[in-house]
């Protein structure tokens, strides 16, 4: 392990300050607009009750900054516990999750079996919703979940376990793209995918006619792939948020990810002045509302039975339960609500004086925090 010297850990601390910064800027955007949706949709009313990313990141009384294992946290905030529609808690979230799967991955390669990646994509227009898409796409793997073929292929020792991922990404020349990630566990550590493409491929196809919807096509429907290299980084290719890059965020941190067509973009980029600028304001707003309106109590990942419980001694955590976990730390700074809410408007002040505080620089953390 790379040794922990003050220039790395400098180094560390001007990551996590930019990033705080961007997504900081990017909430105080989404707050913005969700808030003016909330009074779009009630014009008369005195006061509007945003939903809650829009309110992620209020205080909630006494408004702290704690230092924890070296690294600085603001305390006493409202969190909307979102793992689809909050540059905040979504990646805190699917980092959790992550590294769960990534802990089951482990146990069942360290148990000689295997693994199979599905991705499954249906046609898709640009006047279509996101919901739509996310109902056809949900509804069509409940279909294949419930088949006698699917549960035929699990008698057939073709896997033991699956989990699922939903990821969406936009395009201008295509509109929203919503699809699918399966992690199959396999018994056997070399599985053959010659089996579970054809079944798949077939019930893929027969959901999508049963519901009225277009068949996707042999190459572009359904891709299988084997998992023989680095299989311990699919748990955050699965759980990734809008904008990761490695294999194991694929599943889990939909969040971070870049869409592949050229112009695609995933939905936090909604949020950036330049792709607001490429594409319109207007345009982002109403593409970011519908994304935050479409996903609101969907599950952004799904594991099938028992299979945390035959891999994982521990059980699983609601996303508020992430969220709001306990960290015991002394307060370092109190931030007045006057201070927070400046502060708050100044995301790049703010991320400077939270990296004052990692690093000790107390007095001027204060100074730089007294600046807003």
């Amino acid at each position: 392990m790379q040794a922990a010297t003050p220039a790395r850990l400098r180094k560390q601390n001007e990551q996590l300050a930019e990033w705080r910064s961007q997504q900081w800027t990017r909430r105080n955007q989404s707050s913005t607009w969700l808030i003016s949706r909330a009074r779009e949709l009630d014009p008369h009313a005195r006061f509007v009750r945003p939903p809650r990313p829009a309110r992620c990141g209020w205080p909630l009384g006494r408004t702290t900054i704690r230092l924890h294992d070296g690294t600085a946290h603001i305390h006493g905030l409202e969190h909307c516990a979102s793992p689809w529609a909050c540059p905040i808690c979504t990646p805190m979230i699917r980092t959790e999750r992550g590294r769960d799967l990534r802990d089951a991955i482990r146990a069942w390669i360290g148990q000689g079996h295997g693994l199979i990646l599905l991705t499954l994509t249906r046609p898709h227009t640009t006047d279509e919703s996101l919901t739509h898409s996310l109902n056809t796409i949900n509804t069509a793997w409940g279909k294949i979940t419930g088949s006698h073929a699917w549960r035929a292929l699990r008698q057939q020792d073709m896997f033991t376990h699956w989990v699922r991922s939903t990821e969406i990404t936009w395009n201008p020349d295509h509109g929203w793209h919503a699809h699918l990630h399966v992690l199959l566990f396999t018994d056997d550590p070399t599985p053959s995918t010659t089996a579970i493409r054809t079944t798949v491929i077939g019930l893929w196809n027969d959901a999508m006619t049963a519901l009225g919807e277009q068949r996707p096509s042999r190459r572009r429907g359904i891709d299988v792939t084997i998992i023989d290299q680095h299989p311990e980084l699919i748990g955050d290719y699965l759980t990734k948020p809008p904008d990761h890059h490695d294999i194991a965020s694929e599943i889990t941190r939909g969040d971070n990810k870049h869409a592949r067509k050229k112009n695609g973009i995933n939905p936090f980029q909604l949020l950036d002045p330049s792709t607001r600028a490429r594409i319109g304001e207007g345009t982002c707003k109403r593409l970011w509302i519908e994304y935050v309106e479409s996903t609101r109590g969907r599950r952004s990942i799904t594991w099938s039975r028992n299979l945390r419980a035959s891999l994982l001694a521990t059980r699983e955590k609601t996303d508020e339960q992430i969220i709001n976990a306990n960290v015991n730390a002394d307060d370092i700074i109190f931030l007045p609500p006057a201070l927070y809410r400046r502060l708050k408007r100044q995301p790049t002040l703010l991320a400077a004086v939270l990296d004052k505080t990692s690093t000790g620089e107390i007095p001027l953390a204060i100074e730089l925090a007294n600046l807003a």
